[in-house]
């Protein structure tokens, strides 16, 4: 979880978020001083989207075990 707005790293003044990109896999987020108007990147980790993706192609990959056959319990009713 990213921290509330980070500092500016050249004069210390309080920075805003501005935007934030997950199109590569990775979420980074984007603040700018409100001092000097530098531009502060920071990058907090895989996207969410992508670990749902990948654990989504893992559970495909995997073979998934035979479904037993329905049980028949109309038949116990068939033979009376």
């Amino acid at each position: 979880m990213p921290a509330a707005n980070p500092v500016c790293p050249h004069c210390g003044g309080a920075t805003v978020f501005e935007e934030k990109h997950t199109f590569t896999g990775r979420e980074v987020r984007a603040y700018r001083c409100t001092v000097c108007g530098h531009s502060v990147t920071e990058d907090c980790g895989v996207a969410l989207w992508q670990v749902l993706h990948d654990a989504n192609e893992a559970a495909v990959a995997r073979p998934q075990p035979p479904s037993p056959p329905p049980k028949k319990s109309w038949w116990k009713f068939w033979k009376r």
